[in-house]
This record gives structure tokens, sequence and C-alpha cells, in this order.
């Protein structure tokens, strides 16, 4: 609760700044707050609070410091990676309770679950027209990507679909690539099965979609790379017909020096998603 006024404190301090250097209480408790994120005994309090400060800035003008600051790759990504790693620490219960919470609330705006049910606005990343709204899916990809395979993602189906809508239907890369990236490091873990296959069809279609437009062409061909990744860790038969799709695009104009460059990530380890820390598919080969 005292690291949680400090920060509510440090957000009245940024507001009135001049500047990222006058901020330095606020990204103390911020520091704070993550680094006591990664004990598990704490981290059902810790990560609903991260989650709502970050969510809350999305509502300050577009000139506020802490909009600007908060909402930056790399200070989104430095978050997602304490949250995946908290994650990973979840015991199976815990997990099982944070996902029931989380997904709705990405879903569905569902705050109920914050400290008093006191979230000021509404929150809907995926139906909003804000890129701020949108940045924040690689929060969730942190949180649902480092579950362990037998925790039961609520509306997988529905989340699936909105991710691949996303992934190809927005012009910001760090939000594209966030949306890209759950979508694949969830296809991994799904177990064989009709499901399965149906979201391979899903995504295969949105692939070729993509790369058809002019306008979708690079979010696709992003789409395809690591869907392409999360097959190939656990041999699915699709994975030979994807990477024959990318060696394809070796000489296409626009894509091909994309093209070579991502095989190297399909050969390289992970940091983000996709890994054994975090319960992913990967086969002894890798």
């Amino acid at each position: 609760p005292k690291l949680a006024e400090e920060l509510h404190k440090g957000e009245s301090d940024v507001a009135r700044a001049d500047g990222p250097t006058k901020c330095s209480r606020h990204f103390r408790c911020l520091q704070a707050l993550s680094a006591v994120s990664t004990h598990p005994s704490i981290v059902k309090e810790t990560l609903p609070l991260l989650l709502q400060h970050l969510c809350q800035a999305n509502k300050e003008k577009e000139s506020s410091v802490l909009r600007k600051v908060l909402l930056e790759d790399e200070v989104l990504a430095a978050l997602a990676s304490v949250i995946g790693t908290a994650t990973t620490h979840l015991s199976p219960e815990l997990a099982a309770q944070s996902v029931t919470c989380i997904v709705p609330l990405f879903l569905d705006g569902n705050t109920s679950f914050l400290p008093e049910n006191s979230f000021p606005d509404q929150f809907q990343p995926f139906q909003d027209g804000s890129s701020g709204q949108r940045r924040l899916v690689a929060l969730l990809t942190a949180f649902v990507c480092s579950l362990p395979r037998n925790v039961e993602i609520p509306q997988l189906n529905r989340l699936m679909r909105e991710l691949l809508k996303q992934s190809c239907g927005h012009s910001c890369p760090f939000s594209s690539t966030a949306a890209t990236k759950c979508f694949a490091g969830l296809l991994n873990k799904q177990p064989p099965g009709q499901q399965l296959e149906e979201f391979l069809q899903l995504a295969v279609g949105t692939v070729e979609a993509g790369l058809a437009s002019e306008s979708s062409r690079d979010q696709a061909f992003t789409l395809l790379l690591w869907v392409t990744k999360a097959l190939v860790l656990r041999y699915h038969p699709l994975s030979a017909c994807l990477t024959t799709r990318l060696m394809g695009l070796l000489s296409d104009p626009e894509l091909g020096c994309a093209a070579a460059d991502g095989f190297s990530l399909l050969m390289s380890d992970c940091t983000d998603v996709l890994t054994r820390a975090g319960h992913a598919d990967v086969r002894i080969m890798f």
C-alpha cells in the first residue's frame, strides 16, 4: 500500500514536471514495484497494480510526460519482461485464477478484479482506436505466453481472432508485433486437434490476404515468420509448408531481405515468447 501511495504521488509529480529528469521519485517507485513483482508470494498484488498504473497512463493528455514515457517501446518491453518472469513462478492455482481476470480485462474491459474496482476509464485495447491502449497488448502477451500449457485460457477462440485482427490490422509495428507474438505463443501450446487446425487455417488465410495487400505486407510477413517459428519448435507438419513459403519470399523485391534475415529467428532462441522457461512446446533439437 505504501509503494502504491508513493507511485500515485509520483504521477502528480510527473504531470507537473518539465521533463523526465524531474520524475525520479515516480520511476524509483515503478522500478521497485517491478522488482518485487518477481517474488511469487506477492505477485498477485503487484501485477494488477502495475497493469492498472500503465492503463491509467493511457487516459493522460497526449502531452503528458507520464504517458509518453510509460508507453515507450523500451519501457513496455521491460515491464513485459517482469510480468513474464513473474508469471512463470505462479502456482497452478494462482495462474488459473489470474488468467480468468486478465483475459476478460483485455477482451471485455472487465476491471472488477482491480483494487476497489476504481479504474477510471473504459479499457478495451482490441476495440479502442487509441494506439496507447493497443500497445498494452504487449503486457497481455507477456502474461498468457508464460503460463503453463495446462492452464486453460478463457475465451481462447475469441482472443486468437482478436490477436490475428490486430496483427495485420494496425500500422503501429509495436502493437501488431505484440499481437503476432501472442498469437504464436498460444498457438505453440495448443494441443493437437480440431481447434489447433482451425487456428492454423485462420492464420494462413490472414497471412495470404495480408501479403496480397500493399498496406499490410510487412505485418503479414511478421505473422508468417512467428507462426512458422511456433510450429517449427513443436515439429508440426505445417511448418515445412510455411518454411517453403518463406523461402519463396526470398526473391520478393520488397520482402526478400527480411525473409533472409527471418531464418535466423527460426533457428535462434527467443527471450520473450516461445521459451522453455515460459512452458513453450520446444522439442529436444532446440
